[in-house]
């Protein structure tokens, strides 16, 4: 549902292009060598691969910007930091509700 969202919300903005959507880290990390995307928005919870392992092999294999959107990542939380400090650009709370979905619109195209 969330993953949805975020693709609504960024293709509302015409700077945006979404050119893949991926359930786990290994069809990101295919959907990413095809498309070479300028940003990446990444989970920290996915199937088959924690997200900053996979942040980790991202920014070894193909570095780029890598914005995290994860329930984990609310403000000054450890797996904030974490990502942070390997290499994130940002980090960006996953929306609990439907209320905070909204919110986190502005907040993540602005980043």
């Amino acid at each position: 549902m969330v993953r949805r969202a975020v693709v609504r919300i960024l293709t509302s903005e015409a700077a945006f292009e979404i050119v893949g959507e991926a359930k786990d880290p290994y069809e990101a990390k295919d959907l990413i060598i095809h498309h070479d995307p300028d940003v990446i928005t990444l989970d920290i919870e996915m199937p088959r691969m924690d997200g900053i392992q996979f942040l980790k092999l991202i920014m070894e294999l193909r570095p780029r910007p890598v914005i995290i959107v994860s329930t984990l990542t609310h403000a000054g939380s450890n797996k904030s930091v974490e990502a942070l400090m390997n290499r994130a650009f940002d980090v960006v709370g996953k929306p609990l509700n439907a209320t905070d979905l909204n919110r986190m619109g502005p907040e993540l195209i602005s980043r």
